[in-house]
């Protein structure tokens, strides 16, 4: 549960919060009589296009279906899946990093069930 809540929250932060600087912006005269290039930020969603909401919900999936299935196999499928995810997509965009903490928490718990910590299903 608190893999999905946080892959929500960082999928949630990237669509609406602005992260993305531009690489040329206009430029503007400054008080002293000269010229800057203002350089303002966007969200990812603004700065790539509406089709990079698919790659935020991908994290929110792979969340959903270890939550769903409860069972460890599952749990640590989606997790490798999730890692992969975000070690190929951190060569475009280095805020795909941000989700293995997502993987991590649900790999954790998967050996914590595994281990006999915590209460779960085993396949």
């Amino acid at each position: 549960m608190a893999a999905l809540a946080l892959a929500v929250l960082i999928s949630a932060w990237f669509a609406f919060h602005p992260t993305v600087t531009e690489t040329n912006g206009p430029l503007v005269p400054t008080k002293d009589g000269g010229v800057e290039r203002r350089l303002d930020k966007k969200t990812f969603v603004d700065a790539n296009g509406k089709v990079v909401i698919l790659v935020l919900l991908i994290p929110i999936a792979l969340c959903g279906y270890a939550l769903a299935a409860r069972t460890t196999s599952a749990t640590a499928l989606a997790s490798a899946i999730l890692v992969g995810f975000a070690l190929i997509a951190t060569l475009f965009w280095t805020g795909a990093a941000y989700y293995l903490s997502s993987a991590l928490l649900m790999l954790f718990a998967a050996g914590g069930v595994e281990l006999g910590l915590l209460e779960g299903e085993y396949d």
